[in-house]
């Protein structure tokens, strides 16, 4: 699938609240696992998160997940 690429600003105008619900909701997944599952999802893909979720992952002592 290509990604759907998008800044922050567009994402957060996106209105589906039980979709990132579903995606963010899980206990324990990395941010980049929870990215991923988002791109897997919906085809968005936003590469100005990548850095910040790696080193809140890497904070937290949370293995990354990486996109396919």
């Amino acid at each position: 699938m290509e990604p759907r690429t998008v800044g922050l600003q567009e994402f957060t105008s996106l209105s589906d609240p039980t979709m990132w619900a579903r995606i963010y909701g899980t206990e324990g997944d990395s941010l980049m696992c929870c990215h991923v599952k988002q791109y897997e999802e919906t085809g968005i893909w936003i590469e100005d998160l990548v850095p910040v979720f790696q080193k809140l992952d890497a904070a937290r002592g949370v293995a990354t997940a990486v996109k396919q």
